[in-house]
Formats: structure tokens, C-alpha cells, sequence
């Protein structure tokens, strides 16, 4: 059998959001044991670094290179034309976004990672919430099945697109074994500063960490308001916002700008694995306040640095914090500085649950679920 996963769509060496989703999953499949019979053409861009994805070197793993487009609009015109010639040894074609070929004797698998666009509509602006709606609509029209990443975006994908239940499967997004012996492996003495965008800045503790692309929905101007009411109760404490600039971010640096605490509060910008580790090791605990999300990795990882956090309890972000961290109102800033007050004072009661949490995401499960999805 021979899966082909359609990576046409992507472009930069900075990943995030789907990148890391699909990084994930070549990690954990490398991994496996037991699927000889399957092979994996893995289709990519002419210049596109291979390597940020961790494909497996293996046998049963094939690169195939297609043409480099300058525009997005040649490219979705690719997809649904000449692609075809590509993939016509494939049975399966695996698309980790919605941007998958309309015809073809291949069946077709998409993910939709999530549907925040409908629900925070400040994110984007009516045009393209209706060109992705629709973009999104005449995928689910043509795939066979559709893989989410939380039952709440399964919810959303249903009442939205109007999809029959029957055709949505929950595939959880997972931290990769590879992720876990690093972090085991680490060493949280070996470096006392991290390298961001503004050049090398020292860590200086107590500190949180909120780590996330910066766009609108990620409600940091909240954050930066929220921080600015705790740290006038506790005035040793810093906060590090981690994330590529995303969309519509100019109203967060106004807000850091005005804020009287803006001493306190570092932006890295995107820095590497490595430093991210660093700051999830050293921190007090994982600041995760969204307006929406469709699984939201941040908690999870600080799991895995036995870091508790506080969190919406909006969206599917309960699905991944469980018992394991305090929620808060993402739309009340006393709320949120409530929620770290809450975190500084009694972790301790909040760690205990960790354990069950980073259990329900094990990676050789889901990643085995997985696969069952696409070849069931």
C-alpha cells in the first residue's frame, strides 16, 4: 500500500502550528514496527528543507519533489491539475491541511486542525474567513474522511461545514518519543541565556512562559494587562512571550509599549527547540489564555517539564489540561491574574495530575490510531 502525504502547501523553515503537528507525526511513524506493508511517498516543493520535517530515512519513506510556486494561487491550481500525474501510484493520499486535490482515484484523508477563524472572528476579516470557509466546505465535499485533532473541533467541523459525523475522526496531537528523551536528556544548567530576536537575553527567574504564534486570538494583549495586575502584588516575577510574529500582532507591541511593567516582559520572537526547553525547564508555570484553540500544544509540553499552567477553560483546551491546571476566564483580566496567583501559591496541588494527562496523549497509541484511521 502506498500513503502519499501531501506537504505541497508547505514553505517555511519556521514552523508552527501544522508544521510541528506534521513533524510529530513522521517522528512517531519512523518509530513503528509494524507497518512493512506501507509506503510513504511524501510530497514536497522543489528547495523545501526535507530535514525540519524529521522524515524517517528509511526505505519505506520517498521524497517526491514538485514544482516550486511563487504564488498560492498557481499552486492550488496545481493541486487540483497536474498534481494528479504525481499521485497515481498512491491509494491513499494523506493531506495535513485542507489544501488536497478534488479528483483522482486516490482516497482522499484531510485534517482540519481547527475552525477558529468562525470562532474568534477578530482573527481575520470577513473576506477571508469566507474564501476559508468555503475552501474548507468543498474540501470536506470531496474527502473520504477527515481527521481532527479535538472532539470540540470535531463539534465545530460538524455544525460549521455541515459534515456528517459519521465521516469526522479525533486523531490527538502528541509530544513525539524523540521530544521525550531530549527533554529527559537535558540539561537546564547548561545555558543561563537564550538567543531571540532582539539578540542574546540572560534568564532571570521567577518567570512564566506563554508560547504561541503571535495573532489576535492568542489574547496577549490580555496577557501583558493580566501580568501587569500580578506584578503589582509580586514585582520579582517576568514573563516570556515565545512565538513567531503571526497576523494582525502590531495592537500586541502597542500594548507592551504602553504597559508599566514592559520592563518585565520579554518578547523572544522565534528561538530555537532548544531555548524553548530551556525557558519550559526554568519557568514557574505555563500562562495558556486563548480565546480559542484547536488543541493547544503549550500545556502539553510543559507537562513534560512537570510545569502546571493557566489556562481558558474555552474550546478544546480542557481536553489537554485536565485536572493538571487552573482555569480562567480569557476575557476577565482579573481572572487570569487570579489564575497566577493560583499557580505561584499551590502548584503542588495541580502537578499531582500531570501524570494522568501526558498518559491520555501517549504517542505510540495515537500514533497507531492514526494510522488505523487512514488505511481502515
Amino acid at each position: 500500500m502506498i500513503i502519499g502525504v501531501n506537504l505541497v502547501s508547505c514553505e517555511s523553515d519556521k514552523i508552527a502550528g501544522i508544521g510541528k503537528y506534521v513533524r510529530r507525526l513522521f517522528s512517531e511513524l519512523g518509530t513503528l514496527k509494524n507497518v512493512n506493508n506501507i509506503c510513504f511517498f511524501v510530497f514536497l516543493q522543489k528547495g523545501v528543507d526535507s530535514t525540519i520535517f524529521l522524515i524517517p530515512e528509511l526505505p519505506t519513506f520517498k521524497i517526491i519533489r514538485v514544482p516550486k510556486f511563487r504564488s498560492g494561487l498557481v499552486r492550488n491550481l496545481f493541486l487540483h491539475t497536474f498534481f494528479h500525474f504525481w499521485i497515481r501510484k498512491c491509494n491513499i493520499l494523506y493531506s495535513p491541511t485542507p489544501a488536497s486535490p478534488w479528483t483522482g482515484r486516490s482516497k482522499k484523508i484531510i485534517t482540519i486542525l481547527d475552525l477558529n477563524y468562525l470562532n474568534y472572528k477578530n482573527n481575520t476579516g470577513w473576506f477571508t474567513r469566507t474564501r476559508y470557509k468555503l475552501s474548507c466546505e468543498l474540501a470536506t465535499l470531496f474527502a473520504d474522511k477527515i481527521i481532527t485533532i479535538s472532539e470540540n473541533s470535531k463539534n465545530d467541523i460538524i455544525h460549521y461545514l455541515r459534515v456528517n459525523p459519521n465521516k469526522v475522526f479525533v486523531s490527538y496531537c502528541f509530544i513525539a518519543s524523540n521530544e521525550m528523551n531530549d527533554i529527559k536528556l537535558y540539561d537546564s544548567n547548561s545555558k543561563k541565556y537564550i538567543d531571540t530576536d532582539d539578540g542574546r537575553v540572560a534568564i532571570k527567574e521567577p518567570y512564566f512562559m506563554s508560547v504561541s504564534t503571535l495573532q489576535p486570538g492568542k489574547n496577549f494583549e490580555g496577557l501583558i494587562k493580566a501580568f501587569s495586575l500580578f506584578h503589582s502584588k509580586f514585582p520579582n516575577y517576568k514573563l516570556y512571550i515565545v512565538g513567531k510574529k503571526g497576523w494582525r500582532y502590531d495592537t500586541i507591541f502597542v500594548g507592551l509599549k504602553n504597559s508599566e511593567v514592559k520592563s518585565n516582559i520579554i518578547i523572544t520572537g522565534y528561538i530555537s527547540d532548544e531555548d524553548v526547553h530551556l525557558l519550559y525547564e526554568k519557568c514557574e508555570g505555563v500562562v495558556f489564555v486563548s480565546f480559542c484553540e484547536g488543541f493547544g500544544y503549550s500545556p502539553l509540553e510543559g507537562f513534560y517539564h512537570n510545569k502546571t499552567c493557566v489556562a481558558s477553560k474555552v474550546s478544546s483546551i480542557p481536553e489537554v489540561v485536565g485536572k493538571a491546571g487552573i482555569y480562567v476566564n480569557p476575557y476577565d483580566i482579573k481572572s487570569i491574574a487570579q489564575g497566577m496567583e493560583e499557580l505561584i501559591t499551590h502548584q503542588s496541588v495541580y502537578i499531582q495530575y500531570i501524570p494522568e494527562q501526558i498518559e491520555k496523549f501517549d504517542p505510540q497509541i495515537l500514533i497507531s490510531k492514526f494510522i488505523k484511521t487512514l488505511i481502515q
